[in-house]
């Protein structure tokens, strides 16, 4: 995992995003609307560590999240 993120870390850079939120928004694109625990699931990552990255997200105007845990990508 520690390869791939210095092989995307540049790369995201341009676009303000870390390795974690770039695989949160992959989930996004491929399916709209989906609670934080599903996209944890996909994932492979548990709440404490989607919270953080989705409040992120949200204040970056990536992604929108709603009253029913639910994220919606931008």
């Amino acid at each position: 995992m520690l390869g791939i993120n210095k092989v995307y870390r540049g790369l995201l850079k341009k676009l303000g995003l870390t390795y974690p939120q770039y695989l949160v928004m992959l989930v996004l694109w491929e399916r709209d609307g989906l609670m934080v625990s599903e996209i944890g699931e996909r994932l492979f990552l548990d709440s404490p560590t989607l919270t953080p990255c989705s409040k992120r997200l949200e204040s970056s105007s990536l992604v929108v999240r709603d009253a029913r845990a639910q994220m919606n990508a931008r």
